[in-house]
């Protein structure tokens, strides 16, 4: 672990915790050191750790968040095509694991900056986990409500033959596709408000950091 926290051309190297591929990456302008850390466990990693080292892991670790929302939201698109229920069920499950993951690390990262006495950055970062629980609630509800409309509600009335040029069918159709998306707006306006609100936290972490 002494190589960890090499200095390169004056300043300290940052790391970034990658608990997917099991290693660290110790990034410098020039280099990239792989460090092998099969021996040590997070707690001990992030115990080693400098202020600012933690700070990058959870920065990377939040930037792994937003890559899987991007997969997720693209594998949600492509069930919405398809309405294969197993593929999209399996990427759900997958994708759980790997919110599990960063939220265990983010959670070892608050807890090593607390121990160091930096009881202000790992209140900010709790105050960012809870956000995040908020975001990921509203993009289940934007998901279970899209696909409430589209297989059961928009895509059995509107297939049935019989529906065709009935008037109070067709009435019921667009009555309640009005409501859908009024109901659509609500929630995304509301991921755009916690959207806003974590990046603001976000900026309060990185400056509360660099003084």
């Amino acid at each position: 672990s002494s190589g960890i926290n090499a200095e390169y051309g004056g300043k300290k190297n940052f790391i970034l915790f990658n608990h997917y591929l099991y290693h660290f990456n110790t990034i410098t302008t020039k280099t990239r050191v792989m460090v092998d850390i099969n021996k040590l466990t997070s707690e001990e990693i992030f115990s080693e750790s400098s202020v600012q080292d933690l700070v990058s892991v959870f920065f990377n670790l939040q930037e792994q968040r937003v890559e899987i929302y991007r997969k997720w939201e693209d594998a949600f698109k492509s069930f919405l095509l398809s309405k294969d229920l197993q593929i999209y069920q399996r990427t759900c499950t997958t994708i759980t694991s790997l919110f599990s993951t960063i939220s265990i690390d983010v959670r070892g990262v608050e807890g090593a900056l607390s121990k160091k006495g930096k009881g202000d950055l790992s209140q900010i970062i709790v105050s960012i986990q809870q956000k995040e629980r908020d975001k990921l609630q509203a993009t289940t509800e934007r998901q279970v409500l899209k696909t409430s409309w589209i297989i059961d509600k928009g895509g059995n009335d509107v297939a049935k033959p019989d529906a065709i040029g009935d008037n109070s069918i067709d009435l019921d159709i667009k009555e309640g596709q009005k409501e859908f998306e009024e109901n659509v707006r609500a929630i995304e306006k509301k991921l755009s408000k916690v959207e806003a609100e974590i990046y603001e936290k976000m900026e309060e972490l990185r400056l509360e950091s660099e003084e």
